[in-house]
């Protein structure tokens, strides 16, 4: 077995678990698993967003001014009073990030019953759960505090006391993040990874995954293509966590706390996004946009790039001396 062939136990459970036909592969070519992700993909997407308009518009029925002018006729006032209510609202934009979970809970299903695979082969693994997602909400701070440290000593970026911090709505953001980021976990490692890896490399999962990460944010404000390298790498980085731990607790927990710590706990704009309410507040230095990102936030700078591969670089040594461990046995 070379490394090109290394496959991690979770990678192996499923292969073992597999049903195939005599004479046929498992999994679908790599061309077709593409479509069907971004069939999958796109269809949870739009469930979602009828989903979140169906929210606004009950929120909208408790705004007494709302329901006065459109029960007096007057619906185009009632739309942009209306308007108005949801964009002040802060509540708003966390409760987007706390439903997500019905996008998880739609790509489980199609796993299981569509895929025919178990639930473990997305990594959701009983033994130290709890444990793992701890692990990887400090490795998650770590990670994201290490590339705010390089902005520091480059003189990138100043840090001071956020004026704008709202106790409730910073813990639905923590909420919301908590499941934000295993959202993105479940549907591109927990799903495409191993789906990709039913009939091909684990590494063939690893790049196409990170690149179609990448390539979901491709419409936020301020993206280039350093933030796009930076995606592409920071996907890489989850992926290997994936190999390395064959679970998705840990690998989640690192992509929700990386966001919250961006966006409520530093005050930085997260891929493009406004952060919200913060603890602190990040000011970007001008002409530093090389390092700090500038509109897309951090993760379009090189402090990100310099984190992601020094991370990657880690993890692929700890998976290489995994790999030589078996391969001694």
């Amino acid at each position: 077995m070379n490394f090109w062939n290394y496959s991690p136990d979770i990678i192996s459970d499923m292969r073992s678990n597999l049903k195939v036909k005599e004479g046929k592969k498992p999994g679908l070519n790599l061309i077709l698993e593409i479509l069907v992700f971004n069939l999958v993909f796109f269809s949870v997407e739009l469930i979602y967003a009828l989903l979140m308009i169906g929210i606004q518009y009950v929120m909208l029925l408790f705004n007494s001014d709302v329901r006065e002018l459109f029960f007096d006729g007057n619906i185009s006032k009632a739309l942009d009073v209306g308007n108005d209510f949801l964009l002040s609202n802060p509540y708003l934009e966390p409760l987007f990030l706390v439903f997500q979970i019905v996008m998880t809970v739609m790509v489980v299903f199609f796993i299981k019953l569509i895929q025919k695979r178990k639930i473990s082969t997305i990594g959701f693994v009983k033994k130290n759960a709890l444990r793992n997602y701890g692990i990887g909400m400090v490795l998650g701070f770590v990670a994201f505090t290490l590339s705010v440290l390089i902005c520091v000593i480059s003189n990138s970026i100043t840090l001071s006391k956020s004026d704008n911090f709202q106790l409730g709505v910073f813990i639905v953001y923590v909420i919301g993040w908590f499941f934000q980021g295993m959202c993105e976990e479940v549907m591109c490692r927990g799903y495409l990874l191993t789906s990709i890896s039913r009939r091909y490399s684990v590494w063939v999962g690893v790049i196409v995954n990170s690149i179609l990460f990448a390539s979901l944010h491709l419409g936020n404000d301020g993206v280039g293509i350093l933030p796009i390298i930076n995606l592409t790498l920071f996907g890489i980085f989850a992926s290997l966590l994936f190999i390395k731990t064959n679970n998705i607790w840990l690998v989640s927990a690192v992509h929700s706390v990386w966001n919250f710590v961006q966006g409520n706990f530093y005050g930085i704009l997260v891929s493009g996004g406004d952060a919200g309410t913060t603890i602190f507040k990040t000011t970007l230095v001008p002409n530093r946009e090389l390092i700090n990102g500038g509109a897309f936030g951090l993760e379009g700078g090189l402090a990100v790039t310099i984190s992601m591969v020094l991370g990657s670089a880690i993890l692929l040594y700890l998976i290489y001396r995994d790999y030589k461990k078996k391969a001694d046995i």
